[in-house]
């Protein structure tokens, strides 16, 4: 289906780079991304942790990623408008 494949495609590309600025602006380091989700590096283990639970709590999936060995990072797939949306609220409120 190619209008759904140019869709879907067209949504990615501009949430990725939507959620990669405005997390970007939290002082907060996005890796460059291509996929469907963006890489955030908190700068700590802790951080990164306390960042975790924090956005379970508020009922937002993120993945950790130190069985790759970045304990400091997050992986955020990228959603839908809202979903971007909240996760940006969620960790400019957790930064507070």
């Amino acid at each position: 289906d190619v209008n759904y494949t140019k869709s879907a495609l067209d949504h990615n590309n501009k949430w990725l780079k939507w959620l990669s600025d405005e997390i970007s602006k939290l002082g907060l380091k996005v890796h460059p991304s291509v996929g469907n989700f963006i890489l955030v590096d908190f700068s700590s283990d802790e951080k990164a942790n306390a960042a975790y639970e924090f956005l379970m709590e508020k009922g937002i999936i993120v993945r950790p990623v130190g069985n790759y060995g970045l304990d400091s990072c997050l992986r955020i797939t990228i959603g839908l408008e809202e979903d971007n949306k909240d996760v940006a609220k969620a960790l400019t409120e957790f930064l507070k």
